[in-house]
């Protein structure tokens, strides 16, 4: 589960790398400097977002495993 999540960040970082390339490429200086801001501004919010995500799966992943291990501790109770 947290393989795919690593996964789709690191595919959306590289598309959002690679549509920001031509944008860079073709602007003159005055320009470049707006779309580069834009673009920091951008992946700043994604960031924040894949932050809260992973925040959340994680601890989803720490209830469940509290769970089964309080399973095993009742089966080894009783």
């Amino acid at each position: 589960m947290l393989n795919k999540l690593k996964s789709k960040y690191y595919r959306g970082l590289a598309v959002a790398t690679v549509a920001a390339m031509p944008v860079m490429a073709l602007a003159d200086d005055s320009t470049a400097n707006a779309a580069l801001d834009a673009a920091k501004a951008e992946l700043a919010s994604l960031k924040t977002g894949i932050a809260g995500i992973g925040g959340v799966v994680i601890g989803i992943v720490v209830a469940i495993v509290a769970i089964g291990i309080m399973k095993q501790g009742i089966r080894k109770a009783g």
